[in-house]
């Protein structure tokens, strides 16, 4: 039949082409009825009038997304070197974090310290620690600053059943910021935390006995600074202390001095100095001052 003519038994239902599956009468057509039908994702149409397969507008369109996704896949792979490119920006990124956290705990401190004083601390200070009325209006001002940097970063614990009050917070805060209104240093960098009893406390530390025995003593003490980064304080030698500035005894700078000397490595009492001479020149002072 000529692509040309009109199949009559179409239009009547009785053509050959319409009573069988599309694929077998269209391979039919083109010579090739002993192959299989192809495979499709949805069968071609037929058009019996001009003889033609005009295969479906989806599977046009899933054909190419095919041909395209696998074009993409193999670009993909062959982009040289990308588990190498991540690892680098990964490292980039951390070198690039760990330079720039100095500068921000240096910009955060600064606004701490910048922020207007509490009206309630300072009426604490001036009822709880005299000694701070007796410094420079200078020092003072810094060392306000210092305290609610201090206040900030450093937790203070209540032990034993203590309850901590503002009282407690802004009393210590101040006390163990004073050794500090000289230090270049940062606040206390390796300190992380402040626990607080209500009076002495008891503490078992291992000692070697004669023979190389090893035995727990137990302390009273007032005091202790660890160099795991902890100050323990006993709370009412802390208030007696602050309270009575001029007797040459109070356990909340001496401990926080401890915790100055720890910073720079096993606590020996000696400051960090550039050299084995600045040592021997500093040992040599404090003695003579001790012995006078």
């Amino acid at each position: 039949m000529p692509p040309s003519s009109t199949c009559q038994a179409c239009s009547r239902g009785r053509c050959a082409a319409s009573a069988m599956p599309a694929g077998y009468a269209t391979l039919g057509r083109l010579g090739s009825a002993s192959r299989p039908p192809p495979a499709a994702t949805s069968p071609p149409a037929v058009d019996c009038r001009r003889g033609q397969v005009e295969p479906l507008r989806a599977a046009r369109v899933n054909r190419g997304f095919l041909r395209l996704s696998s074009c993409n896949a193999r670009q993909r792979a062959q982009v040289p070197g990308m588990p190498l490119l991540i690892c680098f920006a990964v490292v980039l990124l951390a070198a690039g974090a760990m330079a720039l956290w100095p500068l921000w705990v240096r910009r955060r401190r600064e606004r701490l310290a910048a922020q207007p004083f509490p009206a309630a601390w300072r009426r604490l200070l001036r009822r709880h620690v005299p000694l701070v009325s007796r410094l420079p209006a200078r020092q003072q001002l810094r060392l306000k600053g210092l305290m609610q940097v201090f206040l900030a970063e450093k937790p203070i614990l209540g032990c034993g059943g203590l309850r901590v009050t503002d009282e407690v917070r802004v009393t210590i805060a101040a006390l163990a910021c004073l050794p500090l209104l000289g230090a270049a240093r940062g606040v206390y960098p390796e300190l992380r935390q402040v626990l607080v009893y209500p009076g002495a406390f008891v503490v078992d530390r291992p000692v070697t006995e004669s023979g190389g025995v090893l035995s727990d003593q137990r302390r009273v003490l007032a005091g202790e600074s660890w160099s795991q980064g902890q100050v323990l304080l006993a709370w009412d030698e802390v208030k007696r202390g602050a309270a009575t500035p001029g007797d040459g005894h109070n356990v909340v700078i001496h401990e926080f001095a401890h915790q100055l000397d720890q910073a720079g490595g096993p606590a020996n009492g000696a400051p960090a100095l550039p050299n084995a001479e600045a040592y021997r020149r500093w040992s040599t002072v404090m003695q003579n001052e001790f012995d006078a």
